[in-house]
């Protein structure tokens, strides 16, 4: 049987995204190892965020979609937001640098 590397991240949840956080998380935050090679849609669904409350994922700085399936590194920080304002945080947030979160 042939081991799997490990990567490690981080991950932050908002609003109502916390529900989905391991055991033991704190204060919103997890830390969590994953096989070497995981994306973002690996994570959502070991998280087991359902596919119709997707919202946003911030990863070091860069928004994504939860549709898209980014490669997860080892030392990743990722925020999971939800939709609000029918959405337009999705559109102002998908595929640009976001700074605020980079600090």
């Amino acid at each position: 049987m042939e081991m799997k590397n490990k990567i490690n991240i981080q991950i932050k949840m908002f609003m109502k995204f916390r529900a989905y956080l391991p055991p033991d998380s704190s204060e919103g935050n997890a830390t969590m190892s994953l096989d070497e090679g995981s994306t973002l849609n690996d994570l959502i669904n070991i998280l087991g965020i359902p596919v119709d409350e997707a919202g946003a994922a911030v990863i070091n700085c860069f928004s994504y979609g939860f549709e898209d399936s980014i490669k997860l590194n080892d030392g990743d920080v990722i925020n999971f937001f939800a939709p609000v304002f029918g959405g337009q945080l999705i559109k102002v947030l998908h595929g640009v640098q976001n700074p605020i979160h980079c600090q």
